[in-house]
């Protein structure tokens, strides 16, 4: 996987290698060089679970959504 994202992205593989060569605990440490790419990944969208998504809607927009049900309004029991 590692390979393939620096095969894809330049800019990926030229921060990787700036990391590699200027801070030796890092390429000493094959865990923290799977972390580099793990944190770059797609797997790691995972990580935001439960993570509320931020938007900006138009007037336009807001017209079209459904009014909040009386379910949606109250707050949640303990």
């Amino acid at each position: 996987m590692a390979r393939a994202m620096l095969a894809k992205d330049p800019a990926l593989k030229a921060a990787f290698a700036k990391k590699l060569h200027g801070d030796p605990a890092f390429a000493a440490d094959s865990r923290a060089r799977l972390a580099f790419f793990f944190e770059r990944s797609r797997g790691n969208a995972v990580q935001h679970v439960g993570a509320y998504p931020v938007l900006r809607l138009g007037a336009a927009q807001l017209q079209s959504l459904p009014a909040p049900t009386a379910s949606a309004r109250r707050p949640p029991q303990p």
